[in-house]
């Protein structure tokens, strides 16, 4: 089966889903990895006639794709599966590159699968995200963050932009920029402070500089926090934490 064109490029591809699945605990693993790892199963799967393998492949690729939008949290317990789901993969291949398909484990894993991770609930109870800040780079290092934390982000580069978005979407939480041109952020905000139906959004403000003029601010206008547009992670993070659970 080694002299197989193909199984070369099976295990390297497996072994690079597995490699990075791994690197779930620390944090430090690559969605788009995995991702591409059982794209090209899929593909040559695709390419040799293995439809069972196709069609598992193919199902995986929907749920990791739901982890890159933000619409599934992969934490251990989904990391382990699709290690599991891994191995039932290369279980498959190893069967069919050598000619000894046993069509009732394929079954009874299929049936596995299908029951523990294809058909679980994985979507969680998502609060959202309005990140309002005239920068690029921010609202997209925010929104990433926030995703990979399992939360729906939205952004808005202005408080025009911000003030729709609040109305087209059930907001949680607004991280808005006070010095965004426009409407600023602060008139903004203090639009929905004497909204009725936006008043109760908590509010964290961002701030290119912390002073004394600043904490009064937030103080003034009942914001929950304050963030410095430098962008701290971990401080983005225990905000989100604290105020949104």
């Amino acid at each position: 089966m080694e002299d197989n064109i193909f199984y070369d490029e099976f295990m390297n591809k497996l072994q690079c889903m597995e490699n990075t699945l791994l690197d779930v605990a620390t944090g430090t693993y690559d969605i788009n990895e995995i991702f591409r790892a059982v794209h090209t199963i899929k593909g040559t799967a695709d390419l040799l006639g293995m439809v069972d393998v196709v069609n598992i492949t193919h199902k995986a690729e929907n749920i990791l794709d739901d982890i890159r939008n933000g619409k599934v949290v992969l934490d251990l317990k989904l990391s382990l599966q699709l290690l599991e789901l891994k191995r039932f993969i290369a279980l498959m291949v190893e069967n069919l590159l050598s000619g000894n398909e046993d069509d009732e484990i394929v079954k009874n894993l299929s049936e596995y699968f299908e029951k523990e991770l294809f058909s679980c609930e994985k979507e969680i109870d998502k609060k959202t995200i309005l990140i309002i800040d005239d920068s690029l780079v921010l609202r997209e290092r925010s929104k990433l963050v926030a995703q990979d934390m399992g939360y729906t982000a939205i952004t808005a580069t202005n408080g025009i932009s911000g003030l729709e978005k609040i109305k087209d979407n059930k907001i949680d939480l607004i991280f808005c920029d006070i010095s965004t041109i426009e409407i600023g952020g602060l008139d903004m905000i203090c639009q929905i402070k004497s909204n009725i139906n936006y008043n109760h959004i908590p509010v964290v403000i961002l701030v290119s500089t912390k002073d004394q003029d600043m904490i009064d601010m937030a103080k003034s206008i009942e914001a929950k926090a304050w963030l410095l547009r430098s962008f701290d992670k971990n401080k983005f993070q225990v905000i989100l934490e604290k105020i949104l659970g």
